[in-house]
């Protein structure tokens, strides 16, 4: 394969920016990551990074959560017209969570609870790319405790102990590197959604 052939096979450098800062923003937090670290992680040129996210780390930072907001949502609905229930459609996250932790040695926080913790008024984007993520998740559970028979006022209240747990326990997890406390939130929130 010749080298021109293989520089096309790479992603594009939009991708690769945003696959970086993915990784490190979730290993390291919004501000334990510069754009130094990003540029060199995506092999992408000096000011590409202001190129495609004018806005500089920020804007990047949230278009990484929409990212990653997406593939969370979409594995919910995925899962939900599946039939799962919404108990172990938390199960299944928190096992994802549980596994991915484990094996990249607590080093990295799956979800988003890594940056949400270091938003504040000076990212104004990733924080309201933050507040979409969770009202979406929330939004996506929800709706599978209603097809659970849950009434629509419990199953939020379902949905939003479920996000407020599966996030609070992969941080817990990673500072105790123990993912003991991610198995318990299933059986908590299917033991909230029978008494309602």
């Amino acid at each position: 394969m010749s080298a021109a052939a293989s520089a096309d096979a790479r992603p594009a450098t939009r991708e690769r920016l945003l696959a970086a800062a993915r990784t490190l923003f979730q290993a390291r937090g919004f501000h334990g990551v510069g754009v130094s670290d990003i540029l060199a992680a995506a092999e992408a040129p000096k000011g590409s990074l202001y190129h495609h996210f004018p806005a500089g780390k920020d804007d990047l930072a949230a278009v990484a959560v929409a990212g990653i907001a997406a593939d969370v949502a979409a594995f919910i609905a995925q899962r939900s017209d599946a039939g799962a229930a919404g108990a172990d459609i938390v199960a299944a996250i928190a096992d994802m969570c549980a596994r991915r932790m484990a094996a990249e040695a607590f080093a990295w926080s799956p979800l988003i609870s890594a940056m949400a913790a270091q938003a504040g008024p000076e990212t104004p984007r990733l924080a309201a790319a933050l507040a979409l993520a969770y009202a979406g998740w929330r939004s996506a559970l929800a709706a599978a405790f209603v097809r659970d028979g849950l009434p629509p006022a419990r199953a939020a209240e379902a949905a939003t102990l479920a996000v407020l747990s599966l996030e609070g326990a992969v941080i817990v997890a990673r500072a105790q590197r123990d993912t003991a406390c991610l198995a318990g939130v299933a059986p908590l929130i299917a033991r909230f959604a029978a008494a309602g």
